[in-house]
């Protein structure tokens, strides 16, 4: 295991981050490619994001945590493995040796049965001599003497072999466990020979009978012969008895070994999981410290302008349409400071070479891996609570108090508490928990009592056993929201969940819920509390996995508004034809107060809005290749609108991978008090529906897909979708959208060719109309092996026309774009694998667009067509240029020049950078 361990980590330190020796950056026959290929293969390195290994670079401490946690992975799955193989290994042993005790009892049973024989024959030979004594006397000078003295003889002979047969057999035995039915053979074959003997003795004593008298035996019988052979059997015997106790013993001794080795492999993982904890408790209060020291030198310059006139270089490499090679290395990127994604810029309308000039260090420093440390309640430690205080690194100004106040001077790092927990929970232990601090967030349900971050204490009472069967609970909660002892507010809800097998599940509850304000006199001695109460009862059920129903109602008892939905839905999956089923009846009281933090966010929440009474339903179902959904839904408001919209939307799978589309809908106001072409702002999904996103609206289309992934693609590779709909009350307005796009591999080449049309027309005040054309391409080869520099091409091309028509709100325009770049990336460029060339070059030109990030129309929110399109007058403008970059061991040299025009104001600019970064 240790060889194991100290294999995979060498193989982590030399290969670094690296994925197999497939990857071009790896030379061939390189030394240390096998132990590369080999961690790669365990998912010890999983490689750069760019492809490469970069074998020869510095190992960094992120590197090596993450190499060294992988390696741990790997350590622990093969531990388990032989842990798993020693135990199974263990129980073979056990197995055999049960077996083994089988054989050695049937082996001492064959040898009993031997002993019993042998001494059998002892006493059948003895009685032979005792006969043949009394012959001898009678016989002496008899022929009949002589023919029994030759019988006689050939019995010892078949006596000595009978011996010689049974030592064979104990040899046998003494050899091996698995001979012991050979011996019990060879047993059977010495019981037929002394059968044999028996009969030869029968008929000699037959024999004798009939001779009618006694003789003398001769002097010349011997049968001290025959007394050894027995003594040789009985010895023989005795030693595989002997034997047979030797084994005995064996077998205890490994079962003592087996028992010894089962407690030490307990006593082991007792000391792992010992171990892990110890090292857990460790990493949770380790305070490590990481950063990051940068170093930048930095030189723009300009021409046609003086200073501060940047210009946008990143629509150049295609940033912005379908088809791009990434950004500028002089990018600034996406705009950072907006509140929300929405209303940020993206990189391709913002101006670069804004960074200033001359040479520049960051440092950077944060305190990582688990800087946040646990807590134990005081002064009995009855309660434990993780992450209570985060600590971190921030850059400190003006430590010295004798600096001038306002001083801004940079006097080092401190460590400061980031920020520390002041709420907990759980205190206590079930059934009784309490939660107490400043953020207490608690919701009874979607219309009473959502509480979101207030300071206060929430007390929470489990189930007692005795009740388990009626799931009951009950909280109670108190905060003031004004944090000031000048408001408050308390809940009290008990819920129910009785337990009714699973064809039937309940669940339902009860608040009552109270705020007040204005409360810093005793009791109310002042007259000026505002207070509001609410009380409300909710419920759900499920039959039979199928069938859902759900309700609230909720009252205001100051106000007399109140809320009242009632859901129901049939979930068609185990059922034929039908997918779903949904209805739902509604009655929610404008100006509906159930106590919120915040009305806007709790409004977010409610299953239906406010301001409503109606009742709808929707359903899908499936038949063959159709899948159709629909939906009715109807309400009014309290200003007398009555709404009505219904729609129906239809799919189904073709052939070859493709698959058509079609849907109508359709949205009035009864009392007509609302513009028709203004019902697309009212949403569907606050009405409750789930099934059919995004606005209600007016409209009917269909649409013809290809799937170019799909198995049974009839061009594999291509996406092709065609899409015509018709909208507006009177159904004025048309969008007509195509748009095709294929992934085409050919040898070393790949190429993601797209083209697109669309024809818009809104046909409504501030009219869009509009129609646009965009196509274009990227290419990417793979890298070539030349020795010393391994070249790949990329390029990408773009080209969109948009023709606004006479109808359009800006006027009749044309905008045009048009976009190429091509670059080479040179890997192992020189100096071998860390060392990395590459250059670009492209244009970008465009008619009736903005290029500047100061001009208006590039700040401004995104509209129809590009971001930028403006009516200027036919005003063309245009973006050229080229960079270099060469990565040698992570420093960057770098280098662009671009120039760009409006057809009034040309400028160009040029930047050269270094940088290198270093972790710790």
């Amino acid at each position: 295991m240790h060889r194991f361990l100290i294999t995979l980590l060498t193989a982590a330190l030399v290969g670094g981050f690296a994925l197999a020796q497939t990857f071009p950056d790896i030379p061939a026959n390189h030394w240390a490619g096998d132990a590369v290929e080999e961690i790669a293969d365990l998912g010890i390195v999983i490689g750069f994001p760019d492809g490469t290994f970069r074998g020869n670079e510095a190992f960094t401490r992120y590197q090596a945590a993450l190499v060294v946690s992988r390696l741990l992975a790997v350590v622990d799955a093969n531990m388990d493995a032989e842990l798993s193989g020693l135990r199974a290994a263990m129980q073979d042993l056990a197995s055999d040796v049960a077996a083994q005790g089988v054989r050695l009892s049937a082996a001492e049973s064959a040898i009993a049965g031997i002993s019993d024989d042998v001494a059998a024959n002892s006493g059948r030979i003895g009685a032979l001599e005792d006969a043949l004594a009394g012959l001898e006397a009678a016989m002496a000078d008899s022929a009949v003497l002589r023919d029994l003295q030759n019988q006689i003889a050939s019995q010892r002979v078949a006596i000595d072999t009978a011996q010689a047969q049974a030592e064979a057999a104990a040899a046998r035995a003494d050899a091996a466990y698995d001979l012991a039915l050979q011996g019990l053979a060879e047993a059977d074959a010495n019981a037929s020979d002394i059968a044999a003997l028996n009969r030869a003795l029968q008929i000699l004593s037959d024999r004798v009978d009939a001779m009618g008298a006694p003789v003398a035996m001769p002097d010349t019988f011997d049968p001290s012969g025959l007394q050894a052979g027995i003594d040789r059997n009985a010895g023989d015997i005795a030693n595989i008895r002997e034997f047979v106790i030797l084994l005995r013993r064996d077998q205890v001794a490994l079962r003592d070994r087996v028992a010894a080795l089962e407690a030490a492999d307990a006593a082991t993982a007792e000391a792992i999981s010992d171990l892990d904890a110890r090292v857990t408790t460790l990493e949770r209060t380790a305070l490590q410290i990481s950063g990051s020291i940068s170093l930048t030198y930095n030189v723009n310059r300009f021409a046609g302008c003086v200073d501060g006139c940047g210009f946008d270089v990143d629509r150049v490499y295609g940033l912005g349409f379908r088809r791009d090679m990434g950004a500028s290395f002089v990018s600034t990127g996406r705009n950072p400071t907006d509140d929300f994604p929405s209303a940020q810029r993206p990189a391709q309308r913002r101006m670069e070479f804004t960074q200033g000039n001359g040479f520049s260090s960051t440092l950077s420093i944060s305190v990582i891996g688990n800087q946040a440390f646990d807590g134990t309640s005081q002064p009995r430690g009855l309660d434990a609570f993780s992450a209570v205080a985060d600590l971190d690194f921030r850059r400190a100004y003006n430590l010295d108090g004798n600096e001038t106040p306002g001083d801004d001077t940079f006097t080092g790092y401190v460590l400061r508490v980031k920020s520390f927990t002041t709420t907990f929970e759980p205190i206590g232990s079930d059934p009784l928990t309490f939660t107490f601090g400043d953020e207490i967030v608690v919701r009874a349900t979607s219309y009473v009592f959502d509480i979101d971050e207030e300071p206060g204490y929430l007390a929470q009472l489990g189930s007692p056993d005795i009740l388990s069967f009626l799931s009951p609970t009950l909280w109670v909660a108190y905060t003031d929201p004004a944090e000031d002892g000048n408001s408050n507010r308390t809940a009290i809800r008990g819920t129910m969940a009785p337990s009714l097998g699973d064809a039937v599940q309940l669940s339902g509850g009860f608040t009552f819920a109270r705020s007040a304000v204005n409360t810093e006199d005793k009791d109310d001695v002042f007259g000026d509390n505002v207070e509001t109460t609410v009380w409300g009862l909710d419920g759900e059920a499920m039959l039979l996995g199928i069938v859902g129903l759900e309700f609230e109602y909720a009252s205001n008892i100051d106000d007399a508004t109140s809320v009242l939905f009632v859901k129901a839905e049939i979930d068609g999956g185990s059922l034929p034809i039908l997918n779903s089923l949904a209805g739902n009846f509604r009655s929610i009281d404008d100006g509906w107060d159930g106590i919120f933090t915040s009305f806007g966010d709790a409004n977010d929440d409610f299953p239906f809005e406010v301001d409503q009474s109606g009742f709808g339903v929707e359903g899908s179902l499936g038949l063959f290749i159709l899948d159709l959904t629909a939906f009715f839904d109807t309400y009014s408001v309290e200003a007398g609108d009555s709404i009505t919209a219904f729609g129906v939307y239809g799919s189904a799978d073709l052939f070859a991978g493709f698959s058509l589309e079609a849907f109508f809908e359709s949205v009035a106001d009864a009392n007509g008090t609302i513009d028709a072409n203004e019902l697309v702002d009212l949403d569907r999904e606050s009405q409750g529906y789930a099934f059919m996103d995004g606005d209600y609206e007016t409209q009917f289309g269909v649409g013809l897909v290809h799937d170019g992934g799909a198995a049974n693609a009839l061009i594999s590779g291509l996406d092709l979708s065609i899409e015509y709909r018709r909208f507006n009350a009177d159904f004025s307005g048309s969008d007509l959208d195509v748009l095709a796009e294929y992934d085409l591999d050919i040898a070393f080449v790949a190429l993601r060719p797209y083209v697109g049309y669309r024809m818009y027309d809104d046909n409504r005040a501030e009219r869009e109309q509009y129609a646009q054309l965009i196509a274009g391409t990227s290419l990417q080869t793979t890298s070539f092996d030349f020795g010393l520099v391994q070249p790949s091409l990329v390029a990408a091309v773009n080209y969109r026309n948009t023709d606004y028509g006479a109808d359009n709100f800006d006027g009749t325009f044309v905008a045009t774009e048009l976009q190429w770049s091509v670059g080479v990336v040179l890997d192992e460029f020189l100096f071998g694998e860390y060392s990395t060339l590459k250059a670009r070059y492209g244009q970008y030109s465009g008619t009736n667009v903005d290029t500047f990030a100061s001009a208006p129309a590039a700040n401004a929110v995104p509209g129809v067509g590009r971001d930028f399109d403006e009516n200027l007058g036919g005003a063309s403008t245009s973006t050229t240029g080229y960079e270099v970059e060469w990565n040698y061991r992570d420093l960057v040299f770098a280098y662009a020049n671009y120039e760009t025009t409006d057809g009034v104001d040309p400028r160009s600019a040029q930047q050269f950078r270094v940088t290198y970064t270093v972790n710790f």
